[in-house]
């Protein structure tokens, strides 16, 4: 058996060797720790979940934890909060409140110093679904005169999805629909949902037919032609005539009571030398609500007056102008 002559001039030249690589790596040491000093840093993480089984929900978790680090100045510098990982283990997870720690993961090199908070309170429910009924409110007025019937609703219940302790508090979807001066039928597909984002509908989206109905008395008038202007000359007016001849008037039976014909919007034979075939807008009395129908055709038939020469035989026929 050997031993070891730490007298020999070999030991004594390995002993320098290593005395001296010790001493280099200390004074790499201090002038990397004095070139890139060590820094603290804090990040916000998003925090995530893992393991979460299969039919359960998880409420009152925290978006984020804030992490303190330290490391090199330099590279410190190059740290996003992307570079770490917070994460909850949700696989041992019962029902109701959880106490449970936040694990980050940190790129190498870098040491974690707090972790806030290091631990969170998770609410853990069951995942149900149940039908709920949908519920129109209207708002606002229809037009004098009209009122809204009993809204249709296509579907008038639908599938909600999520914590069992949320969907025992609702009883009902809200949908709202606008039938201010409304005068006709609404008919619309709105999108439905709820105050908590954690409750899924479905379908999201609900059809709503309100019917507006008038409510005022009528009765049936006559129809007046109302034309203005000459014909061509030598031509006269002999007949004109609407179809139909009577339409129905909508308004408070005080105003409706002094209402003996409508009126068409004015109809201008100027210069005209043939027949005038129209439809024509029909003018609303004062006060009324509704003429129905509220546009007729018109014929206004323009002939050579007894006894005058024709001049113009080509300007004769039938004229059929634009409606207004």
């Amino acid at each position: 058996m050997k031993f070891i002559n730490f007298n020999s001039y070999s030991w004594q030249r390995y002993s320098l060797m290593l005395l001296s690589l010790f001493l280099a790596v200390l004074l790499w040491l201090y002038v990397t720790n004095l070139q890139a000093p060590l820094r603290e840093q804090e990040f916000r993480i998003t925090l995530q979940t893992k393991g979460l089984p299969e039919g359960m929900v998880v409420e009152e978790l925290p978006e984020r934890v804030s992490v303190r680090v330290k490391a090199a100045s330099v590279k410190v510098g190059g740290l996003e909060a992307g570079d770490f990982i917070a994460a909850v283990d949700l696989s041992e997870v019962k029902l109701g409140e959880n106490n449970l720690p936040v694990s980050v993961t940190a790129p190498p090199g870098v040491e974690i110093i707090r972790v806030s908070p290091a631990t969170v309170t998770v609410l853990v429910d069951k995942l149900v679904q149940k039908q709920i009924p949908v519920q129109v409110f209207l708002r606002g007025n229809p037009q004098p005169g009209y009122s809204t019937g009993e809204p249709l609703l296509v579907p008038n219940a639908v599938l909600a999805r999520g914590p069992s302790r949320l969907l025992a508090t609702i009883d009902q979807v809200p949908v709202t629909v606008d039938v201010e001066g409304a005068s006709q039928n609404l008919d619309y597909s709105l999108p439905i949902s709820l105050q908590h984002e954690e409750i899924k509908l479905s379908p999201g989206v609900v059809r709503v037919v309100v019917p507006v109905n008038i409510t005022v008395p009528y009765k049936t008038v006559p129809v007046r032609i109302v034309t203005t202007g000459t014909p061509a000359k030598g031509y006269e007016v002999d007949q004109a005539s609407a179809q139909p001849a009577v339409v129905k008037v909508y308004a408070p039976s005080d105003i409706l009571a002094g209402i003996n014909e409508v009126a068409t919007k004015d109809i201008n034979i100027s210069g005209v030398s043939g027949n005038i075939n129209r439809s024509v807008n029909l003018q609303v009395p004062e006060g009324a609500v509704l003429v129905q129908p509220q546009r007729l055709k018109v014929m206004v038939s323009i002939v050579k007056k007894v006894g005058q020469e024709e001049q113009n035989t080509g300007s004769a026929g039938e004229t059929n102008e634009k409606s207004q």
